[in-house]
């Protein structure tokens, strides 16, 4: 398993892996444009994006050899919007400033995505997460 933060860079339009924590770490020096990824996925629609690697494959993330690569042995990977807290209202603001990236390369952890509940009851969990990287970036 391995999560990673991904941090929105306006004028460079790209995410930048900028926090991983895993036994497999994530090359800092990987970035993705806002077109690219389940992190470029949840970036544009500021939705959680659940792409299950094993069962559908990278096809749909128009992805470089390089992000292939680093992905080639994930079985899921969960991505959830991170959004600017508002002082001002002391709430989240629909800005994204980043993305919180939680993945598992463990055989058959694919399992924990199966169903639609599981895939809602982890999901829910991330997002939680996300909104806790919300109050701290």
């Amino acid at each position: 398993s391995r999560t990673g933060i991904l941090k929105y860079h306006f004028f460079q339009k790209m995410l930048k892996v900028i926090w991983s924590f895993n036994n497999n770490p994530i090359d800092k020096r990987l970035v993705f444009t806002v077109n690219q990824g389940s992190s470029g996925m949840a970036y544009k629609t500021g939705m959680p994006v659940v792409i299950n690697v094993k069962e559908d494959g990278t096809s749909e993330l128009n992805l470089n050899n390089d992000q292939k690569k680093a992905i080639s042995n994930l079985e899921f990977i969960i991505s959830c919007p991170i959004f600017a807290f508002d002082e001002r209202y002391n709430k989240l603001s629909d800005k994204v400033i980043g993305i919180l990236n939680v993945s598992s390369s463990h055989n058959h952890s694919s399992i924990l995505i199966k169903t639609p509940e599981d895939r809602s009851s982890l999901t829910s969990k991330v997002l939680a997460f996300s909104k806790i990287c919300s109050l701290i970036m």
